[in-house]
Parts: C-alpha cells; sequence; structure tokens
C-alpha cells in the first residue's frame, strides 16, 4: 500500500478505465507533495505517478481489489534514488 499519509496533499485523477463483466481496470493518475516521510526525511517534492487499480464488483459493491503504484517513480521524484547512488 502506498503510504499516503506522507503525500497529505494528494490528488487523483481517473485517465482510463475498462469494465469486463465485474472486473474493472482504471489507470489513475496521481499528483501530490512529499511532505512527509519516504525512505527519509520530507523532500517536499512535486510528484507524479500512475496506479493500476483492478477491482471485482458484486452487486454494487468492491469485494475485491489490487492497487499498483509506481513507487519507482515516486523514489526517483523524491531523491531516494540519489540517495542511494554511489
Amino acid at each position: 500500500m502506498l503510504p499516503y499519509r506522507n503525500f497529505p496533499d494528494a490528488e487523483f485523477t481517473i485517465e482510463d478505465w475498462v469494465q469486463d463483466g465485474p472486473t474493472v481496470w482504471a489507470r489513475v493518475r496521481g499528483r501530490a507533495t512529499a511532505s512527509g516521510p519516504f525512505f527519509g526525511p520530507p523532500s517536499n517534492r512535486p510528484v507524479d505517478f500512475t496506479v493500476v487499480d483492478i477491482a471485482r464488483v458484486v452487486d454494487g459493491r468492491i469485494v475485491e481489489h489490487w492497487g499498483v503504484p509506481d513507487r519507482f517513480a515516486l523514489l526517483a521524484q523524491t531523491g531516494v534514488l540519489d540517495r542511494l547512488a554511489p
């Protein structure tokens, strides 16, 4: 799970989605400021990342959900990868 508490101003926009029977796939764009600790002190840098969500819906309720945020983009944009480079 992505630690959204470290990105308290996070905003998400559904950019694309498709449904096949009870399954819905969505490509979501997230934008935020890294104002909380994230593998180190807050960088206060803006981040822009993609999340792929897959959900199975039964009787109007989500009964299963898989969310895959682009964590590598977050590590790069917050400067964590820079700190790890030799």
